[in-house]
């Protein structure tokens, strides 16, 4: 069972953590919005890790990709 997700940022191969989100949801998709990176110009890809209840990480999925043009 997940527990929860760790929502990430993937900069020129660098990883960073941005989020987390619980695994409770009304439908079935989830929605997280990401300020932290809004001010930093180039391309950003998020992915998403599922957290298990035993607290061991599952594979990590692409969730999409972004790029921060300065335009805010």
């Amino acid at each position: 069972k997940i527990d929860h997700f760790i929502i990430t940022a993937n900069r020129g191969g660098i990883i960073i953590p941005v989020g987390t989100h619980h695994s409770y949801s009304n439908g079935t998709s989830f929605v997280y919005t990401d300020i932290s990176q809004k001010e930093i110009l180039g391309d950003v890809q998020y992915s998403i890790t599922p957290v298990l209840s035993d607290l061991t990480q599952g594979t990590s999925s692409i969730a999409g990709s972004i790029s921060v043009t300065g335009d805010f």
